[in-house]
């Protein structure tokens, strides 16, 4: 894997040491980051860890990840779609997916030296500008594209994709408006309250269609000194 993918001409890889990664952030699959250790002449900048994505362990979210393709989709950007992106990804150096059973495996450069924003904290200003400008590089290749993009790239408005997001928030509505009902607006509420009726006619709404980010949250998100 990381012969063929350049990062170690050289040498070989004698040790790996898993360990935990992503406890309680990562909602929808298995996180873990691989320790290093090479033999020499392995070059001084191969990498000394990598990040495993797995899904997830627990059978009721794995579930809604098949059922809403997540981790077919992850794969097919990855696969297809994040060379042709301005935006920043990390590298991936290997991926598998079978069909069958729905078991994916994805390795990738581990980022995790980047500067991150505690999701409960919230990001300032100039960070919150740079998301949104990383946010247009990677919707701006696509902008009015979308008929090109990999099968597996679910289109919001498609019959399948809108059944299903309208089924699973009618199903998880009362139990949110119960518990955060007094905190929310009640223009929020409202539109709540009618999304069976109204789910379907915004998801059909004309206009020019991209791909986008299904996830995008502070704990997906790494900074540098540029930009995410």
């Amino acid at each position: 894997m990381l012969r063929a993918s350049g990062v170690l001409p050289r040498g070989r890889v004698v040790s790996v040491r898993p360990a935990p990664l992503g406890v309680g952030e990562s909602m929808m699959s298995e996180l873990m980051r691989l320790h290093l250790e090479y033999q020499r002449p392995a070059p001084p900048d191969a990498p000394t860890s990598l990040v495993v994505k797995l899904p997830c362990a627990d059978p009721f979210r794995r579930r809604i990840a098949e059922r809403f393709g997540f981790y077919a989709r992850e794969l097919a950007f990855y696969s297809e779609l994040a060379e042709q992106t301005a935006v920043r990804v990390p590298r991936c150096y290997d991926r598998a997916y079978d069909v069958t059973t729905g078991e994916f495996m994805l390795v990738f450069e581990d980022v995790g030296a980047k500067r991150a924003v505690a999701q409960i904290d919230g990001c300032g200003w100039n960070d919150a500008l740079a998301v949104v400008d990383s946010l247009a590089s990677l919707h701006a290749p696509w902008w009015g594209r979308a008929g090109e993009l990999p099968d597996a790239v679910v289109p919001t408005d498609s019959p399948t994709h809108i059944a299903d997001q309208v089924t699973t928030f009618i199903s998880s509505w009362p139990t949110c408006r119960a518990r955060a009902g007094q905190r929310l607006p009640p223009e929020l509420v409202a539109v709540g309250d009618r999304w069976e009726e109204i789910g379907p006619r915004l998801a059909r709404r004309g206009g020019l269609w991209s791909a986008g980010s299904a996830d995008q949250e502070l704990v997906t998100i790494w900074f540098d000194a540029v930009s995410p």
